[in-house]
């Protein structure tokens, strides 16, 4: 037997494992059972693709500062 259960409230968007036995005095507070919150984002993560959007960009903003050849040009110069 289950000892707690998620409950949510709708208007905080606040999520919360309660004692069942407290579960219907919670509910007269805006607290419903619901499934349990969904996984928070890794922050690592997050950072690590913040960094990626920035190399981006400034990659996209520097024009390249030198050129290549050809291959295979028969142009002489």
């Amino acid at each position: 037997m289950d000892t707690h259960v998620w409950l949510h409230h709708a208007e905080t968007g606040g999520y919360w494992e309660c004692p069942v036995p407290a579960v219907d005095d919670w509910r007269s507070r805006g607290w419903v059972p619901s499934d349990p919150p969904p996984p928070a984002p890794d922050p690592a993560v997050a950072e690590g693709l913040a960094w990626r959007e920035q190399q981006a960009a400034a990659s996209a903003d520097t024009p390249p500062t030198t050129t290549r050849a050809r291959r295979g040009s028969t142009k002489e110069q």
